[in-house]
């Protein structure tokens, strides 16, 4: 099975990645945002990779971020795209993520609200008429039926303590917590 998620930044794509990684067996090959790094990616029969439609490095000469999405769709047997139902709180997190980097909230939020503005209704072209997940019904205090969907969908078993490790929300609320004390 080739698997992928495909979500927006800061939409938990990676607490997912690893949920799912730990759970496959473990001869997948997984690779988290493979394509915003210096080498070749190999598509085997079974893999597991999560992108994001904000990575341009991965695109192929005067190829579009939704062409992009459209050769990734193509690409994989299986995909979760997932993404905040909140824009706003997507836009604060990416802000503060990027406050990181460039020192200055201000800048960084008009340059998180410029971007998510542009992929947001990239995102929602490539996922028309497809099942997206939310981060908001994934992190909680419970495992949540969208989770064991997913777990479902990928032939999977869910781990409680898998889970607990990577998707339940007092986890989520440590790193928020962590990365604040960062800016």
């Amino acid at each position: 099975m080739k698997i992928a998620i495909i979500g927006l930044p800061r939409s938990g794509t990676t607490s997912l990645y690893f949920f799912i990684k730990d759970l496959l067996p473990k001869y997948y090959l997984c690779d988290n945002e493979p394509w915003s790094k210096t080498k070749d990616v190999e598509i085997t029969e079974n893999c597991f990779y999560k992108t994001l439609i904000s990575d341009n490095l991965h695109l192929n000469k005067n190829e579009s971020l939704t062409e992009y999405g459209i050769r990734m769709i193509n690409t994989f047997n299986k995909i979760i795209f997932l993404r905040r139902k909140d824009a706003n709180e997507m836009k604060k997190s990416l802000a503060d993520m990027l406050v990181r980097r460039y020192k200055e909230y201000e800048y960084c939020k008009n340059l998180a609200e410029k971007y998510l503005d542009e992929w947001i209704p990239i995102f929602n072209t490539l996922t028309e008429n497809k099942k997206i997940y939310y981060y908001e019904d994934l992190y909680t205090n419970n495992i949540s039926k969208d989770l064991l969907d997913i777990c479902k969908y990928l032939e999977i078993d869910l781990d409680e303590k898998i889970y607990n490790k990577w998707i339940h929300i007092k986890n989520k609320q440590i790193e928020e917590k962590v990365n604040r004390t960062l800016l």
